[in-house]
């Protein structure tokens, strides 16, 4: 197998994973693909082009970090020049289904990466299809890895969940962690002191949560006395159907994910 790794697209999460994988396999065996050469410089590639079809021939492993808009357009320029490479797909919304078609591949892995990619604590689905071999998925899974939480998907289905759940969870903590902000701000507090208090009520729950074997009920209900302020707040959210609410935004976007893979 040809373990040279090519990355088409030195945007967010393109660049998110050339810096990940940099710490964990050589800078020879990878190349990355990008029309913005000042791209390559901040990023201290070896191996680079514009050219998409130059990283093609050079690597068996190609990841495509593009835009989902612009994936037809590239696969234009491409040609067949990924027939017979393994084709990691990290854009949004294109369907293994598409992918096949577009790139005349059998060996297809389709991923969902959240932001924190950024700084290893992503979350990444992926599942791939059946010619890929175990070899070949032990390499996704450590080249995954190396970005934060891993896991193999079984059915394409699951990739829209984790979508909402993993993918775009990040959103949800920043949304809370917004709200937080601007009341800590109302309440007095200057802006650097609300961001940092809103910040680490957040962080430092998590830390609490991943470091113990308790489940976020248990330590919602730790933080809770009765008759006290938080159990106050929290009834209050479950008299304002707040989980209801959140479930229904849940679905609004595993709706979303369907009709971006029927486009």
């Amino acid at each position: 197998m040809n373990y040279r790794i090519g990355i088409i697209g030195a945007g967010n999460m393109g660049s998110t994973f050339y810096r990940g994988l940099s710490k964990n396999f050589p800078k020879e065996a990878l190349f990355i693909c990008d029309r913005n050469e000042q791209k390559f410089i901040g990023l201290k590639a070896i191996h680079f082009t514009t050219v998409p079809k130059e990283l093609a021939v050079k690597t068996g492993i190609v990841i495509l970090a593009v835009k989902p808009q612009a994936f037809d357009e590239l696969m234009k320029e491409m040609g067949d020049s990924l027939k017979d490479k393994l084709v990691v797909s990290i854009m949004a919304g294109i369907s293994i289904k598409k992918i096949r078609e577009k790139t005349g591949s059998d060996r297809i892995v389709r991923s969902m990466p959240s932001l924190p990619t950024q700084v290893g604590s992503g979350i990444i689905g992926w599942i791939a299809t059946d010619p890929v071999t175990d070899e070949e998925k032990e390499m996704i899974q450590t080249i995954f890895s190396t970005m934060g939480y891993a896991t193999e998907l079984a059915d394409e289905k699951m990739v829209d969940a984790i979508t909402v759940i993993g993918a775009c969870g990040p959103a949800y903590f920043y949304y809370l962690a917004e709200l937080l902000t601007e009341k800590a701000r109302k309440f007095g507090f200057s802006e650097k002191e609300a961001r940092k208090i809103s910040e680490v009520a957040f962080s430092g729950s998590a830390k609490l949560l991943e470091n113990n074997d308790k489940t976020a009920k248990e330590w919602k209900e730790a933080c809770t006395s009765k008759g006290g302020v938080t159990e106050a707040m929290l009834n209050y959210f479950d008299n304002h159907d707040f989980a209801i609410i959140f479930n229904d935004a849940l679905d609004t976007g595993l709706k979303r994910c369907s009709e971006l893979n029927d486009q």
